[in-house]
């Protein structure tokens, strides 16, 4: 069982498109990185295959027996591509 906390501001530091998981930081939570799975996303924002690393997020973070999740994701802000 997840037990939520507060929503929080992150970005996606990594992707591994092929086993649909990533991990995101937050400032608001220094030296933690939240694991993400594809089902995390909410359903109104974009697709995991879309995700890059550096695309800001929102998302609830929660806890449990693995540690650290990001749950309820959704895409703020794209990433800048020069």
């Amino acid at each position: 069982m997840l037990e939520k906390k507060a929503e929080l501001t992150g970005k996606i530091v990594k992707i591994d498109k092929d086993k649909g998981y990533g991990f995101i930081i937050s400032k608001e939570r220094r030296f933690v990185r939240f694991f993400f799975h594809w089902t995390g996303l909410e359903t109104t924002t974009k697709n995991f295959a879309d995700l890059v690393p550096n695309t800001v997020v929102k998302f609830t973070e929660a806890y449990g027996d693995r540690g650290p999740r990001a749950i309820q994701i959704r895409v703020i802000e794209e990433p800048v591509v020069a």
